[in-house]
């Protein structure tokens, strides 16, 4: 059986003891004598130590001083003894440096692998939250504008149905009423979003009485013969600050007509010239002929005059009143006639609504005006809540935030010149949405990776352990048979059976790379079973033999998809083969790695671009797959507008370190939407890709097109006229004959 290894001095003692030397009393100069037959040996009592060649302590006094006893000299066998622990001590000082060092390392590289994967993830979550908040604010964003676009189309239009009434009525202004007024209003109102419509015609002072003995005759449209007293006053009329009734106000009259909803106390021939001062200015109309906005409404307007414009959740919120001018004409002269005004009540919530996805949460809406009026929302999903007055989002996020202008007006430049109030919509984020993002996996990945490199750095400290035992048990072994050789033979016959101490310890670091463990593992790691992902990618068939396990065995079926709505584009560098006929081999993979390596970071940082291969000076890559989308071309477009930018500036650069003429090159790209199949090959060197007819199409349109241009099908652009982008392009004045396709109309993309 294996003896222990000896690691104390008591130890060594007992060995020698079981080995059959037996201890001697004690001597005056402190040496303790073992003997058997024919050896003894003395050893010092004392604490010397060393390291042995597996870098652990162990006492080597045992081989300080040795007596023989026999026909052998004691000089003799004391210099061999020093030789051998010289060689000891040397190897162990190396060994235990490299222990040091390696631990270090060790270390060191699991601090640096751990905290780069912290980082990596953390970085990881905020880009995910980053994109995602300005996914949502483009979203609001695009809203915003949809929605003041319509808002104004829509004023403008019922603007001139009043004009173009009152014409085919024969009625002059202000002496006007609208058998259809209502079904209009209401048809705006839903456009619009507003909560109320107001007609209100101007009438001079001269025209006051005339204008009352006009509305006394024309009360239909309030309601029933009993309703009408509760909502109509035979006169013009103000209500002042302290809530007094007085008839007539200031002038021009601009007295309230027909409304929808319908009034519930009498406000009709209420003078709205009262309220003028709400950020409007009449004169604006005139001057810019189109809508102008208010500032927001105090609440006490709209329940002291139009109490049935709100609904019950809407009391505390934001309102703003939209200010229409109705023309004699709509013949849009400059000099035509201001006769009436149409106020919009708009309630600034329903805007914010129903924009974003029920689970997103935590996003503010900031909406200024040029008067200093701010207000803000909270979304959480489709529900915008009011926040208060003020701009109340979290500074925090102030890096993040997009704004944009809520455009009533076409001309924003000139409305701004003429004072009018203008509003502009903020995007925030909140900390609620971000801790939608921020996760504990970064601390559990990095958890898992700390502790796989503990566990590593553990069996390093076992190995190590083990070797030093191994060591031991070496040297110990080593010094038996070089006492019990000394003993037997003469020094000449013993100096040819046993090596020198210096091939002694080669021999045993061979052994140890030979026999040690690391052998074991490093056989167990590198011979594992291939697994069936492994067979698949080398076309390996599977090892059944039942019909039926084969049939439905997975990883014999080839993996093949057909996806139907994709855009490939094939990017030819233009002028290559001419430039790299005249150059050196590695200038031509210099320029070929420059240019692929940043079609790559092109296509990484434009989501939704996959690219599948590069052959020769050819770069193609798909969208649409393997995840589908339904604006695959608008984003290979841009993509593909992207690369014409980068490749110009990028050959201008190169040209200092790849030589004249390189500048000159550029790159022709082609794209085509349809069908492909897509899927792995297997084989030999298993990989992604695409097969079909949309392919073969994309590569002649990327040879029939022009150098530095973006050569695009009728396919693609189709969709990308659908998407809005028929701007874009160009339809290429000839037909192009593509080989195998015939005659092609074609277009050139200019984004």
């Amino acid at each position: 059986m294996p003896r222990k290894a000896a690691s104390t001095e008591e130890d060594d003692i007992s060995m020698l003891e079981e080995d059959g030397f037996e201890q001697e009393p004690s001597r005056s100069d402190g040496r303790v004598k073992f003997s058997n037959e024919s050896t003894s040996r003395t050893r010092r009592n004392d604490n010397s130590s060393m390291f042995l060649g597996g870098g652990d302590h162990t006492n080597a006094s045992m081989y300080d001083h040795t007596s023989i006893t026999g026909s052998v000299s004691e000089d003799g066998n004391e210099d061999e003894i020093r030789n051998i622990k010289r060689t000891i001590n040397q190897e162990t000082k190396a060994v235990q440096r490299l222990r040091v060092v390696v631990l270090l390392v060790m270390l060191a590289l699991a601090g640096a692998v751990t905290t780069a994967t912290y980082i990596f993830l953390s970085d990881q979550e905020e880009d995910d939250f980053k994109s995602s908040f300005e996914l949502y604010a483009s979203t609001i964003i695009e809203s915003s504008g949809f929605s003041a676009s319509g808002i104004r189309s829509s004023a403008n239009d019922f603007s001139d149905y009043m004009s173009s009434s009152a014409a085919v009525m024969n009625s002059d202004w202000p002496f006007v009423t609208f058998p259809d007024f209502e079904r209009r209003a209401n048809s705006l109102r839903e456009l619009t979003g507003a909560v109320g419509v107001v007609l209100l015609p101007i009438v001079q002072e001269y025209q006051e009485f005339p204008w009352s003995a006009y509305t006394q005759n024309n009360t239909g449209w309030i309601g029933t013969p009993q309703e009408v007293p509760g909502r109509y006053v035979p006169r013009i009329f103000t209500i002042g600050q302290e809530g007094e009734f007085s008839f007539g106000g200031p002038t021009p009259f601009k007295p309230v007509w027909q409304m929808n909803p319908l009034p519930v106390r009498p406000v009709v021939n209420y003078n709205m010239a009262t309220i003028n001062g709400f950020g409007y200015n009449p004169q604006l109309l005139e001057e810019l002929k189109e809508v102008v906005t208010s500032d927001i409404m105090p609440n006490r307007i709209f329940t002291s005059v139009f109490p049935n414009f709100l609904t019950e959740d809407s009391p505390d919120e934001p309102h703003s009143m939209l200010v229409v001018p109705v023309f004699e004409t709509v013949d849009g002269k400059p000099t035509e006639k201001l006769v009436a005004e149409i106020h919009v009540f708009l309630r600034w919530n329903i805007y914010f609504s129903n924009l974003l996805p029920d689970n997103v949460r935590g996003i503010n809406v900031v909406l200024r005006n040029t008067l200093n009026t701010t207000v803000t929302w909270n979304l959480e999903g489709k529900k915008a809540t009011y926040e208060g007055s003020g701009d109340l989002h979290d500074p925090t996020f102030d890096s993040y935030c997009v704004s944009t202008d809520f455009e009533f007006v076409r001309n924003r430049e000139l409305a701004l010149e003429a004072g009018a109030t203008l509003y502009t919509v903020e995007i925030c984020p909140t900390s609620e949405l971000e801790d939608e993002y921020k996760t504990a996996l970064p601390v559990i990945i990095t958890t898992i990776v700390g502790c796989v490199f503990l566990i590593m750095i553990g069996a390093f400290v076992a190995y190590d352990e083990f070797q030093r035992r191994r060591n031991v048990k070496v040297v110990y072994n080593a010094a038996r048979s070089n006492e019990l050789l000394t003993s037997v033979f003469p020094k000449s016959i013993r100096d040819r059976l046993l090596p020198t101490a210096e091939e002694t310890g080669k021999a045993n670091r061979r052994g140890s790379a030979q026999n040690g463990t690391t052998g074991n593992f490093a056989n167990f790691f590198m011979n594992p079973n291939k697994g069936k992902l492994q067979n698949f990618l080398d076309g390996e068939n599977s090892t059944n033999t039942d019909d039926e396990e084969v049939a439905e065995s997975i990883v014999d079926k080839p993996i093949a998809d057909l996806f139907l709505d994709t855009t490939v584009m094939f990017a030819d560098i233009a002028g290559f083969t001419a430039w790299s006929s005249v150059r050196e081999p590695s200038q031509v993979f210099t320029l070929l790695e420059k240019v692929f390596s940043s079609i790559d970071q092109l296509a990484k940082r434009r989501r939704g671009v996959f690219k599948v291969e590069t052959v020769g000076d050819c770069y193609v890559a798909v969208s649409g797959l393997p995840e589908p989308r339904k604006d695959h071309a608008l984003v290979m477009a841009r993509f593909s507008r992207d690369i014409l930018f980068m490749v110009q500036d990028l050959v201008k650069k190169l040209e200092l370190s790849l030589g004249p003429d390189t500048g000159d090159l550029g790159v022709r790209i082609g794209l085509h939407s349809g069908a492909v199949t897509a899927g792995v090959l297997r084989g030999d060197r298993a990989r992604f890709q695409l097969f079909g007819d949309t392919v073969n199409t994309a590569s002649r349109i990327e040879s029939s097109g022009a150098r530095n241009r973006v050569h695009v099908s009728k396919e693609t652009a189709d969709l990308l006229k659908k998407s809005g982008k028929g701007h874009w392009l160009r339809r290429r004045k000839e037909m192009v004959d593509a080989k195998g396709k015939g005659l092609l109309e074609t277009f050139w993309l200019d984004c």
